[in-house]
């Protein structure tokens, strides 16, 4: 996909932007059927409470570096890189998710040790178990690609 994206005639911006937008779309879209199937089968309660709240963080960390980190600053650099050498293309690319897969690692490890007082900062009226199931279900999440 990649390959036809970038080798076609549509090298714009405009056609990234689309597959981008398109991608958001649908998983917007899957979100929602997402929680509807849970609620659905979990009804209003602290479990479900408490996996909506194990969700922020992880939710946050993806939003801030994939979604911010990515379209920012990564995929400028790689259509640029793109545009004059497919190979070193594909090297920035290799070491570009090196270091920031390193980066992650390294930022999980530190949510993942300070979660318990996160989680009670997100959910100020949550009783014991339900900051430990949350506890518990966020660093699922975090370990979870």
């Amino acid at each position: 996909m990649f390959n036809r994206v970038f080798n076609s005639q549509a090298k714009t911006i405009g056609a990234a932007a689309g597959i981008l937008a398109i991608s958001a779309f649908i998983s917007r879209i899957l979100g929602l059927i997402r929680e509807g199937l849970l609620a659905s089968a979990f009804g209003a309660g602290p479990e479900l409470d408490s996996y909506f709240a194990a969700f922020r963080i992880p939710d946050l960390v993806y939003n801030i570096l994939i979604a911010g980190g990515i379209v920012v600053a990564f995929l400028p650099l790689f259509s640029e890189y793109f545009a004059k050498d497919e190979k070193e293309a594909w090297r920035f690319t290799n070491n570009a998710l090196n270091v920031f897969l390193s980066l992650l690692i390294l930022l999980c490890l530190a949510l993942f040790a300070f979660t318990t007082p996160l989680v009670k900062l997100i959910t100020p009226g949550f009783n014991p178990q339900q900051i430990d199931l949350t506890v518990l279900l966020t660093r699922l999440m975090f370990l979870s690609p």
